[in-house]
């Protein structure tokens, strides 16, 4: 097999080289887990079948998965310029001169979805979280009338289409609650209603919330947009 960089291979698509990815895996259980991590290489197989040389993925709290485990189905998605692309994969853990990494060879047709709910890129931005008081809180505060929203400062740990995983200087939310949240982005500013989903620990004693953005949304085509710059500046930062 020979190595590539390209985002095509054959006539197979196939992510770029270094490019962020996200790996589904399907227990066989039922449960389905979404892992983060890279492209590390690439290279062509017989008829087109490619397989992807991939840093030891992790999951949202940052511990990496050793191995894949009793998978019923594991796939391989990555953001395109009109969606997110999906491929299903053979995947097994392996070992290179650099470090721990799986191998997945992709076994299947890609297949193309507009929007994933839980794909997400490493992405740093400031944001604003507002929380709007129920009638509960004004009860608890003493007083006649709605509590005055709460506006909360924060920053961007990962961003995707359906959801973020941010950092905030305050007290989190609690889990379901839903909130507002206004980010800062090259692109421009991108205000989306949320929901929390879970609250987060991050090392330092800091804290901070999953959230998943109800959709589809106008904004989705400018948040898609900078989830490919930031992408393709993490990709040239590591060519360095």
């Amino acid at each position: 097999m020979r190595s590539t960089s390209r985002g095509a291979i054959g006539q197979t698509e196939a992510p770029e080289l270094l490019q962020a990815v996200t790996v589904v895996v399907r227990r066989e259980d039922g449960t389905t887990e979404e892992l983060g991590s890279q492209v590390q290489d690439l290279e062509d197989g017989a008829g087109g079948r490619w397989t992807a040389t991939l840093a030891r993925p992790e999951r949202a709290d940052g511990l990496p998965v050793t191995r894949p485990g009793a998978a019923a189905w594991v796939a391989l998605e990555w953001v395109t310029a009109t969606g997110i692309a999906r491929v299903p994969v053979d995947a097994a853990a392996a070992q290179r001169p650099y470090g721990p990494v799986w191998v997945a060879t992709a076994i299947g047709p890609v297949e193309r979805h507009q929007r994933r709910s839980y794909f997400r890129v490493p992405l740093s931005a400031e944001l604003t979280l507002t929380r709007r008081p129920t009638a509960e809180d004004a009860a608890e505060e003493g007083e006649a009338e709605p509590v005055e929203p709460v506006v909360q400062r924060g920053w961007v740990v990962d961003l995707g289409e359906g959801g973020a995983l941010v950092g905030l200087r305050d007290e989190v939310p609690g889990v379901d609650e839903e909130v507002e949240v206004a980010i800062d982005l090259d692109a421009g500013e991108v205000r989306r209603p949320a929901r929390v989903i879970r609250r987060v620990d991050f090392p330092g004693g800091t804290s901070g919330a999953a959230l998943e953005f109800p959709g589809p949304d106008p904004s989705d085509r400018v948040l898609r947009a900078a989830l490919l710059e930031a992408q393709r500046r993490q990709a040239r930062g590591r060519r360095r």
